[in-house]
């Protein structure tokens, strides 16, 4: 019986890119558990900013996976599931088969931000409700879907069981390296998509999301501020959406294009 070799081939040479910073992030936080509680303290600050500018990378991930390997791109999964909060895919059935196929119809977006008497959610009380409901609106959507369910609920069980056994050895560390951070990713998660399209028309595309030309924040964010374009194409990647955006904006309603700094609380 053959074995067959795993091939170290990335769909996009750029992508090497993300994948060596969600590598090195992750050799960081298994260094952290081996230092004195000061530096995994500060250590672990110095990681978080990281940690949140990854998040874009375990999006970007989801849509157009890194590898041309199914094994390296779960791998890479497993990886981000420490760094973001989000496990192996749990993006694929929130995100993609839960917002992107529903961003339109408030009742079955995942991320909605309609409140039920029809009424826009405040923005603390969207990042809380959002971030909440992350786990449990996976489980929803996966009703529809029972073999990526399946899946995920695997995947699951085996990164908490990962997580278990650094909890028995290193219950204070893990907690600050690792479970601690995760939970900070979803809220930071949660509260970050508040602007994409909150408020916004529900009949059209080029009008159902705000976007964010400033090239700091997509320098941060992979991108992520071209978001008209990545609805209307989620499968380009993410390196190829500028261009795509170009060649749509003049489309776009003119106040759906905002040239925003990073760090705002809004978009």
């Amino acid at each position: 019986m053959r074995i067959k070799k795993i091939k170290f081939r990335l769909q996009k040479k750029i992508d090497y890119i993300p994948v060596t910073l969600i590598v090195f992030t992750f050799i960081l936080q298994l260094i952290l558990l081996f230092v004195p509680l000061f530096w995994t303290i500060f250590g672990v600050l110095l990681l978080l900013p990281l940690q949140g500018s990854l998040i874009n990378c375990a999006h970007n991930n989801s849509h157009c996976p890194f590898f041309k390997s199914k094994f390296l791109n779960s791998f890479i999964e497993f990886i981000l599931y420490f760094q973001t909060g989000i496990s192996p895919l749990g993006w694929y059935l929130h995100h993609i088969l839960g917002h992107h196929e529903h961003y339109l119809d408030q009742e079955l977006d995942t991320s909605a931000w309609r409140a039920t008497d029809g009424s826009t959610l405040r923005m603390l009380h969207y990042t809380i409700k959002t971030a909440l409901m992350i786990y449990p609106e996976i489980l929803r959507v996966g009703q529809h879907y029972k073999k990526a369910q399946y899946q995920f609920l695997i995947m699951l069980f085996f990164c908490n069981c990962i997580l278990g056994v650094l909890l028995f050895f290193e219950p204070l560390k893990t907690f600050i390296i690792f479970i601690l951070p995760m939970l900070l990713m979803l809220f930071l998660l949660a509260h970050a998509t508040y602007g994409h399209h909150v408020g916004l028309s529900l009949d059209n595309h080029l009008e159902a999301s705000n976007n964010n030309i400033n090239w700091v924040y997509n320098l941060l964010n992979w991108n992520g501020g071209y978001h008209t374009a990545h609805h209307i194409r989620p499968g380009l990647h993410w390196s190829k959406l500028p261009n795509f955006h170009n060649r749509i904006s003049q489309e776009i309603p003119p106040s759906n294009i905002k040239n925003h700094p990073p760090f705002r609380l809004r978009l």
